[in-house]
């Protein structure tokens, strides 16, 4: 599957789920694909790896990502929820929660996720 095509699968599930403005869609899910092709989490590398590459000059889908980043809140229950909806599972049924565990240090800031 091309990149396009992997952002516009992306596009639809980010809007089934979040009222978002239609650009703000297309920017996380571009920025997702590129994220995961990139192998990094640099925006500007990111950017470079954008399915818009050609239409738009890398510098406006850099600042689209920056944009997103510091704008687009999503909660737990958000992303639990969006997460289910992608499997085609409605949370009607029992499920099993697998967890792993990370601690990551911002500064002097410990998290714990």
């Amino acid at each position: 599957m091309n990149k396009q095509a992997l952002v516009e699968q992306l596009n639809d599930i980010i809007t089934e789920n979040f009222e978002l403005h239609k650009n703000n869609r297309i920017n996380i899910a571009d920025m997702m694909v590129g994220l995961i092709i990139a192998r990094t989490v640099n925006l500007n590398v990111i950017s470079a790896y954008s399915s818009r590459i050609g239409k738009i000059c890398q510098a406006n889908i850099y600042r689209g990502f920056q944009y997103v980043i510091h704008h687009f809140k999503m909660t737990q229950e958000q992303l639990a929820l969006t997460i289910l909806n992608m499997y085609g599972l409605n949370g009607n049924g029992k499920l099993i929660l697998a967890l792993d565990r990370t601690n990551w240090r911002y500064g002097k800031e410990d998290i714990n996720l």
